[in-house]
């Protein structure tokens, strides 16, 4: 099989987290794929580690990208889709440096997205509030259930309920609750970028991944799928897979709450017009803008907290 992967991961401090991500991607990806790292100005020993790491069984090539300061996710994601622009490679998978994969990952999202020509972009399962965890509680309220520790083993182990050891047997656990296929989203959702594999040509096109004008943190994801949706294109959820994600393990100490209300912000300027034509069709807007609704729009009622969503409605209807 030829190399048409380049798997970019983008490193913020977070070591351990990074040393779990690299020794988990090499243990369980079965397809050849190119490997592309970008450190955005880490301070804690993670430029050495990756100028360290060794080649595996399936990795081809790697390529380090070191960036003095943090230029932020999505500065680094583009790096890296430039990367894959470059050398021709027909898929791009971006990747959080805080993540633990199942077996079989990338080859299970590879033949998910070559079986549908008009998904563009496409995620596993992972820790979120659509994703099941069992029938009575999605897997995001599971993770926040359990206590943070030093150690990533244990905190995963906590989560899992069982060794992990198992973790093949979990995953497979939550993709039967979850039902197997292909899930398209629809505006309002989105998909997130902590892992997504999308086809490299069409954002070759588009002349990035992520738009320069979002902060260093949020919003960028969102627009992204909201732009390839509005393209024309389909983003989905591959059911057959799950990766964990540690979630947040490289931001913890910028502040999360102002940044996302930035990038809030600039999210509702640039598509207020989709958001408020939503909102107008919806038969029950208190209940999409609820905090706990983890449905359709659920996105929206996170960006509530920032943005009076009925407020802008009831100005734009007034005009």
């Amino acid at each position: 099989m030829t190399v048409d992967v380049n798997v970019i991961v983008i490193c913020w401090n977070a070591l351990e987290y990074t040393r779990v991500t690299i020794d988990s991607l090499f243990a369980k990806t079965d397809v050849p794929f190119s490997l592309t790292l970008v450190d955005n100005g880490s301070a804690d020993g993670t430029l050495e580690y990756l100028k360290s790491i060794k080649t595996s069984e399936y990795l081809r090539s790697i390529n380090i990208i070191h960036n003095d300061e943090n230029m932020g996710v999505g500065y680094a994601y583009n790096q890296g889709l430039q990367v894959s622009i470059a050398n021709n490679y027909k898929f791009s998978c971006f990747c959080n440096n805080d993540l633990f994969f199942s077996q079989g990952w990338l080859r299970t999202l590879v033949n998910a997205a070559q079986s549908n020509d008009n998904v563009i972009a496409i995620t596993p399962l992972r820790p979120s509030c659509t994703t099941k965890y069992s029938k009575n509680i999605t897997s995001i309220k599971k993770l926040l259930s359990i206590a943070e520790t030093s150690n990533w083993r244990e905190e995963l182990e906590n989560y899992m309920e069982m060794p992990v050891d198992n973790f093949e047997d979990f995953a497979k656990k939550i993709s039967q609750a979850n039902g197997s296929g292909t899930e398209i989203i629809k505006f309002p959702n989105s998909l997130s970028t902590c892992v997504c594999l999308v086809k490299t040509d069409v954002f070759a096109k588009l002349g990035y991944f992520a738009d320069a004008s979002f902060p260093k943190y949020g919003g960028e994801d969102i627009d992204m799928c909201w732009t390839l949706m509005k393209m024309g294109y389909d983003c989905a959820v591959c059911h057959d897979v799950y990766v964990h994600h540690f979630r947040g393990k490289s931001i913890k100490c910028l502040d999360r709450n102002k940044m996302l209300k930035v990038s809030n912000k600039i999210l509702f300027d640039k598509w207020k017009a989709e958001i408020l034509s939503f909102l107008l069709d919806c038969k029950n807007i208190d209940r999409v803008l609820a905090t706990d609704n983890e449905g359709e729009g659920w996105l929206l009622s996170q960006l509530n907290k920032d943005i009076d969503l009925k407020r802008e409605l009831e100005d734009d209807r007034k005009h």
